[in-house]
């Protein structure tokens, strides 16, 4: 019984439901809805396994006039078709869109999602069902993206652990719960970029070609971490594509200091490289110091700019002999 057949036995019977909602499927990483060409929900397994539970189309073809049967879902009937690849697919009018994206949300989490994340991916912006649940964002979009749709979504959904974002332009006001992600992946956007320097409140964030008057902007980020006005949370900052003007500017102004050269110089490695940079080792010459003492590696170069924030102080590196890290 593969997991299409589990979600159609769910519908069959209030006990039934009751049943697979008690189990635990430790099988399962996470579970996805995308609106890539129709909206497909399906659970992701360990070893990048992966399968279809349920395909939502509004147009019926001819094979599933055939073959198609009714099914019942809070309170409404659908059609529901099992192709001969074996993937069940749900039919649904226009107007019904949200409404049946919302009850096979619902089922899916409570069957298959049991402290489980709940992945959106999202291809424009008229697909952003703003179910709680919902744990991580992936948005894929060209420049029509309207900012008060993102807000409205992120005000609606729990505080994401993971957004990922690729190819759009917006700004997004500094008060939305969009920079209280945990993680930020934000792949050709300029505007973000800016924004993200000056009010993000998580752990870490990954930029690719995402900022503009670089060595200003970085001057001002650095100098607010190392008083502690903001970023406090921050583990982690990488600006991949960023080309700073003058790397001493950036140096003298906010007090980046080097290492020894008798010392063994720590190393770090890209966490994120978007599959375009080179990921091996750096060593790294240069840190920063916050003002209760705890130390940033960084590394600023003709190509990125990366932050990486540590768990110990410069004193207790110093008496290291420098060799934490």
């Amino acid at each position: 019984m593969n997991h299409g057949d589990v979600f159609l036995l769910s519908l069959t019977s209030k006990r039934a439901f009751r049943m697979l909602k008690s189990s635990n499927r430790r099988e399962i990483v996470k579970i996805t809805c995308s609106n890539k060409d129709d909206i497909t929900f399906q659970v992701e397994m360990e070893e990048n396994k992966s399968q279809v539970i349920v395909v939502c189309k509004e147009n019926k073809n001819e094979e599933a006039e055939r073959n198609n049967e009714k099914v019942q879902m809070n309170g409404k009937v659908f059609e529901i078709c099992r192709m001969e690849n074996m993937t069940f697919i749900l039919y649904y009018e226009e107007f019904e869109k949200y409404e049946i994206t919302e009850a096979i949300f619902e089922r899916v989490n409570t069957i298959f999602g049991r402290n489980k994340p709940f992945v959106l991916i999202s291809f424009d912006d008229q697909f952003l069902p703003k179910f709680h649940g919902i744990t991580e964002t992936r948005i894929s979009m060209c420049w029509s993206v309207k900012a008060s749709r993102l807000e409205e979504y992120f005000e609606a959904v729990a505080v994401q652990d993971l957004v990922e974002m690729k190819f759009w332009r917006v700004k997004i006001k500094k008060e939305s719960k969009f920079f209280h992600a945990k993680v930020l992946e934000i792949q050709d956007s300029s505007d973000l970029g800016l924004e993200i320097l000056l009010h993000f409140k998580g752990r870490e964030a990954y930029l690719l070609y995402s900022l503009q008057n670089e060595d200003s902007n970085v001057i001002n980020f650095l100098k607010r971490w190392k008083c502690k006005e903001a970023f406090q949370d921050l583990e982690i900052l990488e600006l991949l594509g960023f080309e700073a003007e003058s790397f001493d500017r950036i140096e003298q102004e906010t007090n980046v200091k080097r290492f020894p050269n008798q010392v063994n110089l720590p190393i770090t490695i890209l966490k994120n490289s978007f599959g375009r940079y080179n990921t091996d080792p750096t060593r790294i010459s240069t840190y920063i110091v916050r003002s209760d003492g705890i130390v940033a590696f960084i590394v600023i170069n003709n190509e990125m700019f990366l932050f990486h924030v540590q768990k110990f102080t410069e004193k207790q590196m110093i008496e290291s002999g420098y060799s934490m890290g």
